[in-house]
This record gives structure tokens, sequence and C-alpha cells, in this order.
């Protein structure tokens, strides 16, 4: 009797044993499902949003600048946001030099979508440490203030009007033209005097 006791108990450790097993595997395939759907629905969201970078409409381009830059700052899983911040990077680069190149007609109606765009650019934290290349543009109906710019080069470009609160660091601002250097704070136009001519 002691020994059928002992068999049971061990049939029964097992069956424990096996149903513990089964139900990790279902917790592990959840969570590694989960995680899947979360990654789609992201591509999802950014292709849906590269579609609509296209739009005439503003409020549609306003839109989808706004869901690249909540999916850079909401991306977890480091591999991902590898990709995302220096895809979404170069797209918010390009949009910029492509919308206000000087050589191309620039649409001055889209002056609120311009800005916004290079207000997440110089906002978002991950975006400072790459260069940015924004040479030859026309900023001149344009807003800058509060920001600190990092690592850009606007060499040969028209900078903004309305220049307010605004800290160049590593920035290179050669043959820039300012229309109104007035605004700038006194420590940024010594230091502007040196890299560009008025």
């Amino acid at each position: 009797l002691a020994i059928l006791g002992g068999i049971i108990a061990i049939i029964a450790l097992r069956i424990n044993y096996n149903r513990t097993k089964k139900f990790e595997e279902s917790v592990g395939n959840q969570t590694q499902e989960l995680h899947l759907n979360t990654q789609q629905k992201i591509h999802d969201r950014f292709n849906s949003a590269l579609e609509q970078l296209s739009s005439d409409k503003d409020y549609v381009v306003i839109g989808a600048l706004h869901t690249l830059n909540e999916i850079v700052n909401n991306l977890d899983d480091k591999e991902e946001y590898k990709y995302y911040v220096e895809t979404i990077y170069s797209i918010f680069s390009g949009f910029i030099r492509s919308e206000l190149r000087l050589s191309s007609s620039i649409n001055y109606s889209r002056t609120e979508v311009y800005n916004i765009a290079l207000d997440i650019i110089f906002s978002v934290e991950c975006f400072k440490k790459f260069p940015k290349n924004f040479q030859h543009l026309d900023l001149s109906r344009l807003t800058l203030d509060n920001k600190e710019i990092y690592n850009t080069n606007f060499s040969n470009s028209i900078m903004p009007k309305i220049i307010e609160d605004i800290q160049f660091i590593n920035c290179t601002l050669n043959d820039s033209t300012f229309g109104n250097i007035e605004n700038l704070a006194q420590n940024n136009r010594e230091e502007l005097e040196i890299y560009f001519h008025r």
C-alpha cells in the first residue's frame, strides 16, 4: 500500500510538472505573440505615416509627423529602436531638405507643417546626436524658438526671421543669411559673427 501511494504521488508530481511546463510554454507563446502583434502595429503605423507624408492636406501630414514622433518616443526593443530612430530621423531630415531647398519652389502655405517637422527634429533627444545637413534651405518664414540646436550645418541657408532663445551647439552657419539678428541672444550673436558674413 505504501508503494502504491508512492507511485501515485510520483505520477501526480509528473502530471503537475507537465501542466506547469505546458502553462509556461503557453505564457511564453502568448508573450511572443503579443510582441509580434506590437511589432506589426508599429510597422503598420509607420507605413501609414509614410504614405500620409505625401498628402496635400496639411492636417494629414501633421498627423503623420506626430505618429512618427510617437513611434520613436515609445519604442522598447533595442533593435527596433535603433532601426526606427535612424529611419525616422532620415525621413524627417529628407522631408525638410526636399520641401525647403532654395532651388525648389517652396509651398509657403505649409509653414505650420515645416515648423512642426523642424520642432520635432530639434526636440527629440535621440535625434540630437545625428549631424543635420540643412545647407541651402529657405527657412525664412519659419520660427525657431526655445531650443538647443545640435550638429547642424546651415551654410548658405536663409535663416528664420524669428529666432528666440536658441543656442547653436556645434553648428555651421557659413554664409547664412539672418533677417533679424537682433532677436538672437547676446552670446549667440557673438558666436555667430565668427561663423558667417552679415
